[in-house]
């Protein structure tokens, strides 16, 4: 995290302190008045486990969003609580203590957010991260302790690399389109559990040679780079059945190769886009499935 990055946090956690000392403000309520994030909300991501902050002209992600437990326990500190009552005196008066429930939902699209705290951490049971639209142009290395994140949207930011910890995770749908990614990590073949991987729009040369290992890929999207080919034994993607390959530099297709030169072999494929590309020739297609391929 960047010194100015670092500074503003600090400050929002002196402000969130001086809230509650002069006011005797609860811990959600000093962290709503100093980062513009309504109480409401989150007392109810606490209940629901969904927190959206989208669209709210944020330049700084709180990393007190990530520690609502911890503000919850401080709420309820020095109170009785009681089964028989639905208001347990936790400050935010909606719901009962066992009612809390861990950050599983995060939103935080369509703002002006450079960074992304390391305390995003501390989310173990975050399923679904939707940053899309931000200006974010590195993502922590502590996104690798998400095991449970199987949502990832990163759509139209400013990253120039992903945190190869990101291989790692149960990752169903990878969503990176239109950030400044000239690479993906050649352990993206690890993620087994991968479905959607969206990396349109690009700086990309080639594809990982790992990318055949996705088995259970069922939508790439890589329109707009720079790719001169598809990866040698492409064609083992059985599960693939959409593929955009649109506005690159392909020449011939590597998915497989037979006497009479490169074809397209992919036994699930129903839709292939493949315009604006320096074919010299039609492709070879073997696929039973297809019922569009679009060459113009």
């Amino acid at each position: 995290m960047s010194s100015a990055a670092r500074f503003r946090q600090e400050r929002l956690r002196q402000q969130a302190a001086a809230a509650k000392a002069r006011g005797g403000a609860s811990g959600l309520e000093a962290v709503a008045t100093s980062s513009g994030v309504p109480a409401k909300l989150l007392e109810q991501a606490r209940q629901s486990g969904k927190l959206n902050l989208s669209n709210r002209k944020l330049s700084v992600l709180p990393v007190t969003v990530f520690r609502l437990e911890e503000l919850h326990a401080e709420s309820t500190k020095g109170r009785v609580v009681s089964f028989d009552n639905a208001d347990d005196g936790g400050g935010g008066g909606g719901g009962t203590w066992w009612e809390y429930v861990d950050l599983a939902r995060l939103t935080i699209a369509d703002n002006n957010i450079a960074e992304i705290p390391a305390d995003i951490g501390n989310c173990p049971a975050l399923t679904f991260l939707d940053a899309h639209n931000n200006r974010l142009t590195a993502l922590p290395r502590e996104l690798g302790a998400l095991g449970a994140l199987a949502h990832l949207n990163l759509n139209n930011n400013a990253l120039f690399e992903l945190p190869v910890e990101l291989v790692d995770l149960p990752l169903v749908e990878l969503h990176v389109a239109r950030n400044k990614l000239s690479e993906l990590d050649e352990g993206i073949g690890a993620i087994g559990t991968l479905e959607r991987l969206d990396a349109a729009h690009n700086e990309l040369d080639a594809l990982p040679r790992s990318l055949p290992r996705l088995r259970n890929l069922r939508r790439l999207d890589v329109e707009g780079n720079r790719l001169r080919e598809l990866p040698a034994g492409f064609g083992q993607l059985h599960a693939l059945v959409e593929l955009c390959a649109s506005g690159n530099r392909l020449e011939r297709l590597t998915a497989e190769r037979d006497r009479d030169g490169d074809g397209l072999g992919l036994r699930s494929l129903t839709r292939a886009e493949l315009r604006h590309n320096r074919l010299v020739r039609l492709p070879r297609v073997a696929c039973p499935e297809l019922r569009e391929l679009h060459l113009g």
